[in-house]
Order: C-alpha cells, then structure tokens, then sequence
C-alpha cells in the first residue's frame, strides 16, 4: 500500500492536508483536510506499512486499544483505506 504519486501529505498552520501535486490554488475542492486519526494512519503508509492488517495492528498499538476496542478500530481503518483508494489517494 503506497501513496499515490499524484498526491502530497503537508502542513498548514498546524493542519494537515492531502494536496493533489498539481495542485491549482483556484481549485480548492480537491484539497482535503485530514482528521488527526487520518494523519496518523497516512503516516503510517508513508512509513512503509506492507499490508492492511498491519495498517490496522499499528493503530490498535498506537492507541493501546484493548481487545474489546480493537474490532472498532480495524473496522475504522478498513473503511477509511477504502476510501482513500476511491479517491485516488492510496493504491
């Protein structure tokens, strides 16, 4: 799972945003704010991450999830990377 090359993660005044690279500054709707919990599982990607399971065992690690949560969780990171690859933003 990787980043697609069409799109850069950055910083604006304290907030995180997925930004296409060819990025039109009259174009605003295709600049997306990234929730802390997306930032962070983005981060992950941009780190390597090799595969969803570990995707989602990062994060459950990263909040110290108990077993009971963990399910939620994963469920969670599931569907956001889904999303991402809809959009184009992971592949």
């Amino acid at each position: 799972m990787k980043i697609s090359d069409k799109y850069m993660i950055c910083e604006i005044v304290g907030e995180t945003y997925i930004v296409p690279r060819d990025f039109d500054k009259k174009d605003m709707s295709k600049v997306k704010k990234l929730t802390e919990s997306a930032t962070e599982i983005l981060q992950e990607v941009v780190r390597g991450v090799d595969s969803l399971e570990q995707l989602q065992r990062r994060i459950c690690d990263s909040y110290e999830a108990e077993d009971s949560e963990r399910g939620a969780i994963e469920q969670s990171v599931a569907v956001f990377v889904k999303q991402c690859m809809q959009e184009g933003y992971l592949y």
